[in-house]
C-alpha cells in the first residue's frame, strides 16, 4: 500500500532531526531552538547567526547543487530541512514539492543576502525575510555603493 499524499503538507519532527547526528549541527541547532520557541521569524533567525554561521551557509549553498550517486549532497538535504523548519515556524508548513522548492530557493537567496550584508556589499532588511509567498515582492537589500580610489572622480 502506498500512503504517499503528493498533496499532504509538509511538517518537520523537531525532535528527529535535533537528535540526528547526520544533520549539521546549525540544522540541530534550530531544531532545537524552534522546539523551545515554536515561532521565529527568517529574520529573527539570521539576526541571531554568528559570522562563522553566515558564511557556513553561504558555503552550503554554493555546494548545494553538487550530487553524489545521483542523490542530493547533504548540503542540499540540510538546506531543504532547515527552509521547512522556518516555514513552519512562520506559520505556513510546506504545501507541496514545488512549494518546497521555491522556499529553498528563497533561503538559499537569504543565505546569500545575509553573507553580503556580513561582508559590507549590501544592507539586510530582515524584517521583510520571509519564505512565505506573499512576501516575494518586499525589499530584502539595498545596495551599498563601494568606491575604489580609481573612481573617485579624479
Amino acid at each position: 500500500m502506498n500512503d504517499y499524499d503528493e498533496n499532504a503538507e509538509y511538517h518537520v519532527q523537531y525532535e528527529s532531526v535535533a537528535s540526528n547526528s547526520n544533520f549539521f549541527p546549525l540544522t540541530r541547532l534550530l531544531a532545537m531552538q524552534i522546539m523551545a520557541n515554536p515561532y521565529i521569524t527568517v529574520g529573527k533567525f539570521f539576526e541571531q547567526l554568528s559570522d562563522e554561521d553566515v558564511y557556513y551557509l553561504q558555503q552550503c549553498v554554493e555546494d548545494g547543487a553538487d550530487e553524489i550517486d545521483g542523490e542530493p549532497h547533504d548540503t542540499t538535504r540540510n538546506l531543504v530541512i532547515m527552509t521547512l523548519m522556518l516555514a513552519q515556524a512562520e506559520g505556513g508548513p510546506a504545501a507541496n514539492l514545488d512549494e518546497i522548492m521555491a522556499k529553498t530557493q528563497s533561503f538559499k537567496i537569504l543565505c546569500i543576502i545575509e553573507a553580503l550584508g556580513r561582508q559590507g556589499l549590501a544592507v539586510p532588511v530582515r524584517e521583510n525575510y520571509s519564505l512565505h509567498e506573499d512576501a516575494q515582492n518586499l525589499q530584502i537589500a539595498h545596495g551599498v555603493r563601494i568606491i575604489n580610489d580609481e573612481d573617485d572622480g579624479e
